[in-house]
């Protein structure tokens, strides 16, 4: 009964994330860092819960019994989740998003997770003389279930409404459990419990050692739930903001926890460190030239934090404490991942234009990873320093006191970034580039920290700090919303929105009229433009998404272009570094706000062309792509007007969504797919073009590119309360 309880009380915890998260999504404008702001939040439940058993734990049984008891049946009455019926908030920011999860969710979630240590300290008045610990399995093991189910069978399978009633049920069955263990607890059986001392790590067992003990579990703590937030959004960033890119690193993440603490006595294997070191550095060559992700390197980034977490979970397993520290010991976890969601959410924005604090972490991790070598390791080692024709007593640290390797750990790392910094300067191509100035000093600077974790971890920090001086880049922005960079790349100017380019203008004078990359000459859109020349002479045209405005090279003296921009860094870095809106022979206007709730607060029919194209990073919106926004865009448009989707993207058919829109609204649809790249600019792209009748479009169906559209009908449309990516997963390039 003990480990039901635990097992469906962590479910319902983890499986109210991605819920909540979600139902924000739509009302955020689909930004990915709405996940990771919800991690910081439910990691400070975690505390607040923890922190709230231990109080409570030091309370005679049945004050115990009646207090929890009471604050269960509190949490019931502010049922069922109420986040759908919020307003929207264009101007949110992670506080906003904080105190809305706090004043809907905060009591019930927060008893959530106090149950589990209130659980297993009941535990121990009825099984006397029985570790506790493997009711903490039990709770991981449920939080794992809950966040595979979730993507896999729950959001597929039900709205977003009847998700809210299914996980009210169960809370008042998890609920009825914890009343029942209780109830056990008040009349507790068996032998005499054993003294603490001789359950679990007697290390900490005196109080003068508590200190010590608990700065090293929320270190342990920390950096693998760092992890596990850098990872997170390193994926969700350029591929979708979904729940399932949230659920399978959390889900990976727990599992380290279940396998750590299946055996609580084991060790760190000084191989996986070896192996770990080593796809660090390969990470960190591959992340700080901030290349674009992909399915594979994903899965590789997955992987990484499995083997981080795996590694500090096995040494958090190995201090666990006797059972009278129980608490002490769980409140160190939560206070480990608040700081960590405390820096990615908060701090980390401030501080840093760009994602710095994800290969920081790799860094301390590197730093802090719990092994010993051994003297048959160190042996090895020393005979593979020797090869190098390096002095192992300064490469790997003599075995008698020596100034030189201390000096080594600074010197090092600072000949690397200096190295790195001048070599950034190289005039090469991109790929040159990076594997000149970043590969050369990393390999060099990796061979001289050989089992010195230390050095190795200052020689990233070192390559952190000369990424950040490469004089391509003239300028960087980083919000709530992301990260963006303006450079300058092989005749171009460049606006990067995380990996992705989201617009370019050519650096020649002669050529900064020239449309580009999606809408350069011969793409689907400007086909379009182009055959609707005179029919849209003076046509009111809508773009949600600016970018660098390119759009605004196609503009016409009669005609009037509004963009909506979510992002005001959007806005400042096009018109200060882009020259599109100022040239624009038209009259430009820019609403700044989420681009669906500005068209729904304005009146009908005001448009004759409405494009949507907006993107984070790669990552498309859905909530821009579901059922209501797809009536808020048809009342938008004139009698005779038209919509047009940029559907691209490398893992998601978002075309076939799209199509799937259009046919269950009755509308006529048809679709472009261009997969021509050239050197004057032009990249592959997929466009949706939806009228309401095909008579608005006649002129077009002489166009070969343009396709009717064929029939969506095996799909379910998504909606705000439902969306579901699995069935938009392209299974082939």
């Amino acid at each position: 009964m003990f480990g039901l309880a635990s097992l469906l009380a962590a479910a319902l915890l983890f499986a109210v994330q991605p819920m909540a998260a979600k139902m924000l999504l739509p009302r955020l404008g689909g930004v990915p860092a709405v996940w990771t702001t919800c991690l910081l939040f439910f990691q400070s439940v975690l505390l607040v819960g923890y922190a709230y058993a231990h109080a409570v734990a030091r309370l005679p049984m049945r004050a115990q019994f009646g207090a929890h008891l009471t604050l269960l049946a509190m949490g019931a009455g502010v049922l069922p989740l109420t986040l759908l019926d919020i307003p929207t908030q264009p101007d949110a920011d992670p506080l906003w998003v904080l105190w809305v999860l706090a004043r809907l969710l905060l009591l019930p979630t927060v008893l959530l997770a106090a149950s589990a240590p209130l659980l297993q300290s009941w535990f121990t008045r009825v099984a006397k003389g029985r570790s506790p610990y493997p009711l903490y399995a039990a709770s991981n093991a449920g939080s794992l279930i809950a966040l595979l189910g979730y993507p896999l069978w729950l959001e597929p399978q039900l709205s977003l409404a009847a998700q809210a009633r299914v996980w009210q049920l169960g809370y008042y069955s998890g609920a009825a459990l914890i009343v029942l263990c209780g109830a056990l607890a008040l009349r507790p059986v068996g032998a005499e419990p054993q003294p603490a001392e001789q359950v679990g790590n007697t290390q900490v067992a005196a109080a003068g050692q508590l200190a010590p003990a608990l700065w090293r579990w929320t270190i342990h703590a920390f950096i693998p739930a760092s992890l596990l937030m850098g990872a997170t959004s390193y994926a969700s960033t350029d591929l979708a903001a979904v729940p399932l890119l949230w659920v399978v690193p959390l889900a990976l993440y727990l599992l380290t926890y279940i396998v750590a603490f299946a055996r609580p006595k084991a060790e760190p294997s000084s191989r996986l460190n070896g192996v770990f070191v080593l796809l660090t550095a390969i990470l960190v060559f591959m992340f700080l030239p901030q290349t674009s992700a992909s399915v594979p390197l994903v899965l590789v980034h997955w992987f990484y934090l499995t083997l981080g977490a795996l590694i500090f979970h096995q040494r958090l397993a190995a201090l666990q404490p006797p059972t009278a520290q129980l608490t002490w010991f769980y409140l160190s976890i939560a206070l480990g991942g608040v700081l960590a969601g405390f820096v990615h959410a908060l701090i980390a924005p401030l501080l840093f234009s760009r994602v710095l604090e994800y290969p920081l972490t790799m860094a301390l991790a590197c730093a802090c990873l719990p092994s010993r070598v051994r003297p048959s390791e160190r042996a090895r080692q020393e005979r593979f320093v020797s090869g190098l024709g390096l002095a192992p007593e300064q490469a790997l640290g003599a075995s008698t006191p020596s100034p030189w390797p201390r000096r080594l750990d600074l010197l090092v790392p600072l000949c690397v970034a200096l190295a790195a910094a001048a070599l950034t300067r190289l005039e090469l191509g991109r790929a040159a580039r990076i594997s000149v100035a970043l590969g050369l000093p990393l390999i060099v600077g990796g061979l001289l920290s050989l089992g010195r974790r230390g050095r190795f971890a200052l020689t990233i920090v070192a390559l952190v700090a000369a990424t950040q001086f490469d004089p391509r880049v003239i300028a960087r922005e980083r919000s709530f919303l992301g990260t963006l960079r303006v450079e300058t790349m092989d005749g171009y100017r460049v606006l990067f929105h995380g990996t992705i380019i989201h617009g370019r203008q050519p650096t020649d004078p002669a050529r900064r009229h020239e449309a580009t990359t999606y809408y350069a000459p011969g793409s689907p859109l400007e086909r379009v433009f182009a055959a609707r020349r005179r029919a849209w002479a003076k046509a009111r045209i809508a773009v949600i998404g600016l970018g660098v405005g390119t759009l605004a090279a196609y503009a016409q003296p009669e005609q009037r272009f509004r963009f909506y921009e979510l992002d005001p860094a959007v806005l400042k870095l096009a018109r200060r570094h882009f020259t599109y809106l100022q040239d624009s022979l038209a009259p430009i206007q820019v609403i700044l706000g989420d681009g669906r709730l500005s068209l729904a607060r304005e009146p009908p029919y005001i448009h004759d062309v409405l494009i949507a194209d907006a993107f984070s990073s790669d990552a498309v919106p859905l909530h821009l792509l579901t059922r209501e926004a797809l009536a808020i865009y048809m009342r938008a448009l004139s009698p005779g007007g038209v919509l047009i989707v940029n559907a691209t993207n490398r893992y998601l058919r978002i075309d076939n969504a799209t199509l799937a829109l259009a046919q269950d609204a009755s509308l006529f649809a048809m679709v472009a797919r261009d997969r021509v790249f050239n050197a004057a600019g032009r990249v592959a792209s997929t466009w949706v073009l939806i009228a309401r009748r095909e008579s608005d479009v006649a002129d077009l169906r002489a166009d070969k590119r343009w396709q009717p559209a064929p029939s969506m009908s095996h799909l379910r449309v998504w909606t705000d309360d439902y969306s579901s990516i699995l069935p938009a997963l392209r299974t082939q390039r």
